[in-house]
């Protein structure tokens, strides 16, 4: 039919459009429009749909059809231009895939088709292979099960620290880059929590990393530190904390009545309450007993790697002993707001 042929390259009046959209508007007033018989129908839930899309399955368009469909489309807007966010109509609205995970079969076939892309050039994210090739392994699935299945097998657990909940890695003992076999072997691999990762490499490097160094270093730093603790005060509290921080586990030595007879008054509070009192502090680990006023008889055997001293004491022979075997000691101030004599002494000014 060659009907609107005449009208090709014509351009309408203003008047003429205006009176096309009123008569327009006045015969759609009042008529209701019929709905679309295919408006929510899919494949899925409906005979007819489904027919229609087994009997197109297959079918190629040709080139021909796609350049008319091209040539359509021209100058035409994208329906989800512009449209990201919360500005989204399906915003807000439950995803389908929401709680659902991929089985590791399904995750290794889609890691396969994955890998073909790249190597055809076709991937959407393929720039000619410039990434390096350690990395390429660390993004792959195989590596993604490997961490999952050592955070598993650590209780989810930071293994030095003994913390959860918290963001972790999976370290590799023997080196990633060096032992090709052993990069999926899950006895290769330990769990760390963030801090501790770093604080590994900062003190064996990233390279040549062995056993030996990953067990040193979840060995628990032993710290002692010895008090009287008669009449406990805030600043035995800041000492026991202060000596907390120095390691891992925490050894305080508690003095006898005897022991401290050798340099201080007699203790008013007795012993086994004074070892009580320690052994339900947060900060405290195990609290042992002191028989002389040195500590040396205890750090000779405990060997702790760090002995916690004070500038108060005026002699230090278990300081040579510890720095003998490579052990480290911390010397901390004497708190002079508050000490157990003050305290005494003003017991006795208010009783008078």
């Amino acid at each position: 039919m060659n009907t609107g042929k005449h009208m090709l390259g014509r351009k309408l009046p203003l008047k003429t459009k205006k009176k096309m959209s009123i008569n327009n508007a006045k015969y759609w007033l009042g008529v209701k429009r019929g709905i679309i018989w295919n408006k929510g129908l899919t494949k899925h839930n409906d005979k007819r749909v489904r027919k229609y899309s087994e009997k197109r399955k297959g079918i190629k368009l040709t080139e021909e059809h796609k350049n008319k469909l091209r040539k359509s489309h021209l100058g035409q807007k994208a329906w989800n231009k512009g449209v990201t966010g919360k500005n989204s109509h399906s915003y807000g609205k439950p995803s389908g895939m929401k709680g659902k995970k991929c089985t590791i079969k399904t995750r290794l076939k889609l890691s396969k088709i994955g890998k073909k892309r790249v190597l055809d050039g076709k991937h959407n994210n393929y720039k000619g292979g410039i990434t390096d090739k350690n990395n390429l392994v660390r993004h792959s699935v195989e590596y993604r099960l490997w961490r999952e299945s050592v955070f598993a097998r650590d209780n989810y657990t930071c293994q030095k620290c003994k913390e959860s909940g918290i963001e972790l890695n999976a370290h590799h003992i023997k080196n990633f880059s060096d032992f090709l076999e052993l990069r999926f072997a899950i006895d290769n691999g330990i769990t760390l929590c963030k801090k501790c990762h770093k604080e590994f490499h900062h003190l064996y490097g990233r390279n040549n990393n062995t056993r030996k160094q990953i067990d040193k270093f979840l060995k628990p730093i032993i710290v002692y530190a010895y008090v009287c603790a008669d009449i406990f005060h805030i600043g035995h509290l800041m000492a026991l904390k202060n000596a907390k921080k120095q390691g891992d586990y925490l050894i305080v030595g508690v003095l006898t009545k005897f022991a401290t007879m050798e340099k201080k008054p007699r203790p008013i509070i007795p012993f086994k309450e004074r070892m009580l009192i320690l052994k339900n502090i947060k900060c405290v680990d195990e609290v042992v007993e002191q028989d002389d006023y040195s500590p040396l008889n205890n750090v000779r055997r405990i060997k702790p790697d760090v002995l916690m001293e004070s500038d108060s004491h005026d002699e230090y022979p278990a300081n040579k002993f510890v720095k003998g075997y490579g052990g480290k000691v911390v010397i901390t101030k004497y708190y002079k707001p508050q000490s157990s004599t003050k305290i005494k002494n003003k017991i006795l000014k208010l009783c008078k």
